[in-house]
């Protein structure tokens, strides 16, 4: 499961993180694997340990947060 469902999102998400720095549309300076860990890391131990109620908002201030938009 961890393989073959989780792996193959984590790769296509960490390669569009990378052509986004590329590009210049997020301003993160980190490791598009590190950025990818942060959002979704944080989402999933919240949601897993019902720690808050994940909102829309919510998610998106974070992933504003962490990837501090370009412009």
């Amino acid at each position: 499961f961890g393989e073959r469902y989780l792996g193959e999102r984590r790769v296509a998400g960490v390669a569009l993180l990378t052509r986004a720095q590329k590009e210049g549309l997020i301003g993160a300076i980190h490791a598009p694997a590190d950025l990818y860990d942060m959002i979704y890391g944080t989402l999933f131990y919240q949601s897993t340990f019902g720690l808050k109620r994940l909102t829309a908002g919510a998610a998106r201030r974070l992933v504003d947060r962490v990837l501090r938009p370009a412009g």
